[in-house]
């Protein structure tokens, strides 16, 4: 008995002394954006890639913000990294391969008849609710439509977005097709924001999807190239040995919410 204590003993030392040798990087996370993040879970597509590629090398501590909030932090070395990144959206540091893939799409409601193939440059006119620094990372195009736009806006928690497109009913919201699903699918099912009857019934209205981007392959970003290096690694290693493929199934029940309630036709125009 006292040689298995012992043992463990042993073995509980070796761990604690392997996570003492590990550095801790302090890294930029956008709030919750089902099912690639989730904050109250510390956990999602994202944060779980994040963590297994850095694993043998360094320990990850989480810091939840505005992506505007986020990259300011980077920039002044308050942040080691930052997650979902693009040439040019901070003024230093090394971006990564890609490592996750946004189909982001516009999003109007169905009576408003607007046209599904809709341009980028048809929302000059137009409410238009993004999410932050999508006039960034949607390209040059959407940029140039966002200067135009004096109605144009973005903001931090993309919840938001649902009740500006349902509830205040904006013209469009831009966002991933799968974090709509999910924020979509769970307002059917609860009321967080503590909306009145008749607001949650504004939810049943049916939407247009207009697929006018292209999909977005997100990098992350590191201050430290040699982070950027062991992090490039690891991904190649999860991409190889099918540990990638096992985060994404993890969450792919939550993928497509949108099409879970039944018959999602009468729902979702697409």
């Amino acid at each position: 008995m006292r040689k298995i204590l012992f043992g463990l003993l042993l073995t509980m030392a070796a761990i604690s002394a392997i996570a003492e040798d590990k550095q801790t990087l302090h890294i930029g996370i956008s709030f919750s954006i089902p099912p690639w993040i989730f904050q109250e879970q510390n956990s999602g597509i994202e944060l779980d890639i994040l963590r297994a590629a850095l694993e043998e090398r360094y320990l990850v501590q989480p810091h939840y913000l505005s992506f505007a909030l986020a990259y300011q932090r980077f920039d002044v070395n308050q942040l080691d990294g930052v997650i979902n990144a693009k040439a040019g959206v901070a003024k230093h540091g090394y971006l990564t391969d890609p490592v996750v893939t946004f189909q982001n799409i516009a999003i109007s409601l169905n009576k408003k008849n607007f046209p599904k193939d809709i341009s980028i440059a048809d929302l000059v006119n137009k409410k238009v609710v993004a999410f932050q620094k999508a006039s960034t990372l949607l390209g040059s195009k959407f940029g140039a439509m966002m200067r135009k736009n004096t109605h144009y806006q973005e903001v931090a928690n993309q919840t938001i977005q649902l009740n500006l497109l349902f509830i205040r009913e904006v013209d469009f919201i831009i966002m991933d097709k799968s974090i709509f699903g999910y924020f979509w699918h769970e307002a059917q099912l609860s009321n967080p924001n503590d909306l009145s009857s008749e607001q949650l019934a504004r939810f049943k209205q049916p939407v247009r999807f207009h697929p006018m981007f292209s999909p977005s392959h997100y990098p992350f970003i590191f201050a430290d190239e040699n982070v950027r290096d062991v992090f490039n690694r690891g991904l190649k290693r999860l991409r190889e040995n099918g540990q990638y493929d096992d985060i994404i199934a993890r969450y792919s029940h939550l993928s497509d919410l949108y099409h879970a309630a039944g018959d999602a036709d009468e729902i979702l125009i697409q």
